[in-house]
């Protein structure tokens, strides 16, 4: 499923090659760790989106949920992950549809952390220094930040750090290029009355058209609750466990909704439902106009052909057909 895609990440990985293997404490105290470290400053490419107010939290426990928090638009988002296993500092994480490596290499729990964090698919890694304050000691994380990038075979780059002013020039320059080559969301008309309460719930995501905004993983759900309060969730299978990205209403108005969700600002406009079997849905990232009309499902193994007769009515409700085509396989969900 998605050769383009598959090529495409062959070919990162060619270029940014393998993980580094730092070494990470051996005896790192979970119950001293545990709690919020704010991501002040990193070294090498950002995994996820380095927005403002950038929050890291690991539990006690294995079982227990990792949350990345960052400010996004008039919200915050939340990415959950989970621990796949761990020994002492050395974690392996699936995390908002990634597979990642998250290697804590020094902290004295109370003020600083150093970690590693590298996509084991792509070879995309960071250094960063994390601190318990929002205002940091500049001394203190410069002195870290060097620290740590002797750890590694060579010194990352380049530098990112996640202040309110002046910030991440270069990220902003590049989201206007693509706004540029993309364009803006298109409009279609949403369902002035949808019933919330019959809407909520689980629904699968099956077949999309146009450029995916999150990964197409398999076993993909979107859920949205009765009200603007209720997370909207989004899951996918990722590797050996589950990920689910969660998202926050900023208003609604019928079956128009703008989130934020996942360090996106989308738009998410729901077409048409019978709120039992179908529900089409377009979703749009407003600072890249990256957009995709989507059916949703009910049940895991869905009617194929009303599967077809539902996209190929909501392209028309676009000013042009949206490609390429992606499905998410829940045949092993």
């Amino acid at each position: 499923m998605f050769k383009t895609i598959i090529l495409f990440s062959a070919i990162i990985v060619a270029v940014l090659g393998a993980c580094e293997n730092p070494t990470a404490l051996a005896d790192l105290d979970r119950k001293q760790y545990a709690g919020e470290w704010m991501g002040h400053v990193a070294a090498g490419n950002p995994i996820f989106p380095i927005n403002p107010c950038v929050t890291l939290e690991v539990g006690e426990n294995d079982a227990d949920k990792v949350k990345l928090g960052f400010k996004a638009g008039e919200g915050k988002a939340v990415i959950d992950g989970v621990v796949v296993s761990s020994s002492g500092g050395d974690f392996k994480t699936v995390f908002g549809g990634k597979k990642l490596i998250y290697k804590v290499l020094a902290t004295d729990y109370k003020t600083h952390a150093v970690i590693y964090m590298c996509d084991e698919d792509t070879g995309n890694g960071n250094i960063a220094v994390h601190m318990r304050s929002r205002t940091p000691d500049a001394t203190l994380l410069e002195e870290k930040l060097a620290a740590a990038q002797k750890l590694l075979s060579k010194p990352l780059s380049p530098r990112t750090e996640t202040k309110s002013a002046n910030m991440f020039k270069t990220i902003i320059l590049f989201s206007a290029i693509i706004v540029a080559v993309l364009g803006a969301c298109e409009n279609p008309t949403a369902l002035a009355d949808l019933d919330r309460k019959q809407y909520a719930g689980e629904w699968m995501g099956h077949v999309a058209a146009g450029n995916p905004i999150f990964p197409i993983n398999p076993c993909l759900t979107l859920e949205i609750g009765e009200n603007d309060a209720d997370k909207v969730k989004l899951g996918f299978k990722t590797g050996e466990g589950k990920a689910v990205i969660e998202g926050e209403v900023v208003r609604s108005s019928g079956g128009d909704f703008k989130t934020v969700f996942g360090g996106k600002k989308l738009l998410y406009k729901v077409l048409a439902t019978d709120y039992k079997t179908h529900a089409v849905i377009y979703m749009c990232d407003e600072d890249t106009g990256n957009g995709n009309i989507a059916v949703h499902m009910r049940s895991r193994t869905p009617d194929a052909t009303l599967l077809e007769e539902k996209l190929a009515a909501a392209q028309k409700l676009l000013s042009k057909p949206l490609s390429p085509r992606t499905e998410s396989d829940h045949s092993k969900c």
